[in-house]
């Protein structure tokens, strides 16, 4: 390795993005701690530079594959300048951190108990409302994963207030995919409607109403709630009932004998609390059903982070363990479960399948992909229909 080579490239990659890793610390209006990372760190790998996760949080990552064969080409000067510039950082950023916002959120949002880090963020690009698209594939890619050292629950702690992303999203892929999300509700409601045939029915995070849809044709009175702006108006264009809202936005007097939660749990901050709500809203022989990714299924214990539901938009992560102990926290009884499956195009399939190959071996879905659906079940997600009475018998359906 030539020295002055290797000089050039730290001066160029080390001591530049510290100074823009300050610049953005400067000019943000939120951080979160920093992860302790010895700048010079041993024995294998010299880490010097910085990455900068806009979503408004700071991360010392090591990303360096200079060894540290090299670093005796350092200059004493430039040692110096790295580290004081590092510990600048770190304590800069420990101070914009309010106390009153962190108190809370490094607890499980489950059992309470204390959490410890499972991997840190690794964002790369600035947290919008795209990042939290339905379609999104940036598989593996989250804010820092913390995980519960009694429960084992799964939680991201720096992602605290996400509502204000979900009133700004639009998804036109969503909308392009609404043949087989229908054929996906059709298959739901036939679970449910073994224990309740009919009556009135609340679809929680309705998107632009496609559930809602199917459930009226099975004979339903159907209505959902929404936060997004824009998929609550394609649902209204299709004359479907859908307000825009959250539902602590229903009153408790507002009684539904089905009440569905598809993929919402593992959004929101309190997912204890969002139970409360739906028991509270529950008829006395209503049931709920709720749906979830398995952070404890084969693919995800085979892929790791890589898992296509380690997203951004997922801040909970659920095994069937910690998504009965929630129910129960929450007054609510698992009456019975199941691993859903799905209904994906080729297309849509082949583009996310592509994701886990090389850039240079991936190539584009062939036209006739998009007429060809397919039924898929990996077993990686969870469904519970639960209602707030007394315990029965626990079993797989």
């Amino acid at each position: 390795v030539k020295p002055w080579k290797v000089s050039h490239r730290i001066r160029e990659h080390g001591s530049s993005r510290i100074d823009r890793s300050i610049h953005r610390l400067q000019t943000s209006r939120q951080s979160s701690a920093l992860l302790p990372v010895d700048p010079i760190h041993s024995p294998r790998h010299w880490r010097t530079y910085f990455d900068y996760n806009l979503d408004g949080y700071f991360l010392i990552q090591a990303r360096s594959k200079i060894r540290v064969s090299c670093s005796r080409f350092l200059t004493d000067s430039i040692r110096l300048n790295i580290t004081r510039r590092f510990d600048w950082l770190q304590r800069e950023a420990a101070t914009l951190v309010a106390p009153s916002t962190m108190e809370d959120s490094h607890h499980c949002r489950i059992c309470k108990s204390d959490t410890e880090l499972k991997w840190p963020s690794n964002l790369e690009n600035t947290i919008s409302s795209d990042s939290f698209a339905i379609t999104d594939a940036h598989y593996g890619q989250t804010s820092a994963i913390y995980q519960c050292k009694q429960c084992g629950f799964r939680q991201c702690n720096d992602l605290q207030d996400v509502l204000s992303f979900y009133e700004d999203l639009e998804d036109q892929e969503y909308e392009n995919g609404r043949k087989e999300r229908y054929l996906q509700a059709k298959a739901l409601l036939k679970e449910l409607k073994d224990l309740q045939p009919q009556g009135k029915l609340l679809d929680v995070g309705a998107g632009s109403g496609i559930l809602v849809e199917a459930a009226i044709e099975a004979g339903y009175e159907a209505e959902g709630l929404e936060p997004s702006t824009w998929l609550q108006e394609q649902a209204i264009e299709r004359g479907l009932p859908v307000k825009k809202g959250v539902l602590s936005d229903v009153s408790e007097s507002e009684q539904y004998d089905s009440i569905t939660l598809i993929d919402v749990i593992e959004h929101v901050v309190d997912p204890i609390m969002l139970l409360k709500e739906i028991k509270a809203r529950l008829a006395p022989d209503g049931y709920a059903m709720i749906v979830t990714p398995d952070c404890h299924s084969f693919f995800a214990r085979m892929l790791r982070r890589k898992w296509w539901h380690y997203r951004v938009a997922h801040i909970g992560y659920f095994n069937l363990s910690t998504l009965k102990a929630a129910c129960t926290e929450s007054g609510l009884d698992v009456i019975s479960y199941n691993r859903p499956g799905w209904f994906f195009t080729m297309d849509y399939l082949w583009v996310r399948v592509m994701q886990y190959f090389p850039r240079w071996l991936r190539c584009k879905p062939m036209n006739w992909m998009n007429r060809k659906t397919v039924s898929i079940n990996l077993r990686d997600s969870l469904m519970v229909i639960v209602k707030a009475e007394a315990s029965h018998p626990h079993g797989e359906g």
